[in-house]
């Protein structure tokens, strides 16, 4: 696809370039890449993080929430979490990898190490502890 020439210092910049900017923007087309879902309605294209893709057995389904510390990680890959289920104040009982699919959404806004959040069965895949 052809693009519109950058404009250059000290030339003017004319409404036949902005018209072929126009031409050019409105010819590309957004493509989904791993992780990343488009959703296309008559005003316009939604971008959003697709739902990580778990099996039954990856998530703990019947233990209750517990405490978790963020170790690392972000809103798109997910945090790698320590878990408390007897709470922060006793050893960690676990780890697992803790996902917030709206976050996602707003992955400029990641959460930073040693944040302590309530873990949701429903969104934490268990790497080690809790019972299985």
């Amino acid at each position: 696809m052809k693009t519109p020439t950058a404009p250059q210092p000290g030339y003017p910049v004319t409404a036949n370039w902005g018209r072929e900017v126009c031409d050019a923007l409105r010819r590309m087309r957004l493509q989904a890449g791993p992780g990343i879902r488009l959703s296309q309605t008559p005003e316009g294209t939604t971008i959003t993080a697709a739902p990580a893709k778990t099996t039954r057995q990856d998530v703990v389904s019947t233990d209750p929430a517990c405490m978790a510390r963020v170790v690392s990680g972000n809103a798109l890959s997910g945090y790698k979490v320590d878990l408390y289920a007897d709470g922060l104040e006793e050893d960690s009982t676990g780890t697992g990898t803790l996902f917030f699919p709206e976050v996602a959404a707003y992955a400029s806004q990641d959460l930073p190490a040693g944040s302590v959040l309530l873990a949701h069965p429903a969104l934490l895949k268990a790497v080690e502890g809790l019972s299985e």
